[in-house]
């Protein structure tokens, strides 16, 4: 009796016991499937997010909107300024992501981009997530001050206030003539993007936007024909009473210019000036000039 009372609570506790550990492994089990599951879970939500944010239509660019900032002159389209945008937003990153994707837009590199064109001068550009995605975009275009017209080429470009070149559009051949400027005629073989050209081109527009030439000698000038005579760069100016000043990259233009407008307003006035044929300031202290079937001479020193 007593040993089989002793069989049975063998059984029993040997029984409990297995029923304890059998608890335990399913706890077990059921806690690596909540992680597993957990970890799928956080997986397929990285997956969504990602796709969502980067590979869905919700964050893709419909369109820029393109403004100008008060613009005197069209120099370039609208259409121009959205080609190069698409062309900026076709390029994939990685190879796999959308370069139109709101998000990955780098609007830095885009702006970067657009100002390469040489008619713009500043780019703004603002992200716009609702009601759709898109782009503002605010240009503001370079304003010309001058026509440059070079030998040989059909094209007509312009100069901004600082002497540089404006390109035209490369989607048709060439910009009008704005007559309302002078005109710049350059008849040399030089680079006009190096830096001293650059620089001469500045000087010139400074000298004939000066306001005591302009408004008290009232002399006006509206076309300056550029050449070269060995490494020295020349200008012809031409008033519209139609005599000339002449000057070269070596003087000092400020200097000249002083001089000039003493000239002019003590020596040569605007009755004397409808036989003048030209005014030469190329050789420093001394200054000539010609009348009309007169020689040339040499003017007087100044006070």
């Amino acid at each position: 009796m007593k040993y089989k009372n002793e069989i049975k609570l063998y059984k029993r506790t040997r029984a409990s016991r297995h029923s304890t550990s059998r608890k335990r492994f399913l706890r077990k089990r059921n806690k690596k499937l909540k992680i597993l599951i957990f970890i799928l879970a956080i997986i397929l939500a990285i997956i969504f997010i990602f796709y969502f944010l980067f590979f869905s239509n919700f964050f893709k660019i419909d369109k820029a909107a393109i403004s100008f900032n008060n613009r005197k002159s069209e120099l370039i389209l609208e259409d121009e300024i959205q080609e190069i945008i698409s062309d900026f937003m076709n390029k994939k990153y990685f190879s796999i992501l959308a370069g139109n994707n709101l998000i990955l837009l780098k609007t830095n590199l885009l702006k970067n981009k657009i100002k390469q064109d040489s008619r713009i001068s500043s780019v703004f550009i603002n992200k716009k997530l609702f009601p759709r995605c898109k782009l503002l975009v605010k240009i503001e275009q370079v304003e010309p001050v001058a026509n440059l017209i070079i030998l040989g080429d059909k094209k007509i470009y312009y100069l901004n206030s600082l002497g540089q070149i404006i390109m035209p559009s490369t989607n048709n051949s060439g910009n009008q003539l704005l007559y309302e400027m002078p005109v710049f005629y350059d008849q040399s073989s030089i680079n006009i993007k190096k830096a001293n050209v650059v620089k001469f081109f500045n000087n010139l527009l400074s000298f004939i936007n000066n306001s005591i030439l302009k408004n008290i000698n009232g002399v006006n000038i509206n076309k300056i024909d550029i050449d070269e005579e060995g490494s020295i760069l020349t200008a012809k100016m031409t008033t519209i009473d139609n005599w000339q000043i002449f000057i070269n990259s070596e003087i000092n233009i400020n200097e000249q210019l002083v001089k000039l407008n003493k000239i002019l307003s003590q020596k040569i006035g605007i009755e004397e000036r409808k036989e003048l044929k030209y005014i030469d300031l190329r050789y420093g202290n001394k200054i000539f000039h010609k009348f009309i079937d007169l020689d040339e001479e040499e003017i007087e020193s100044l006070e």
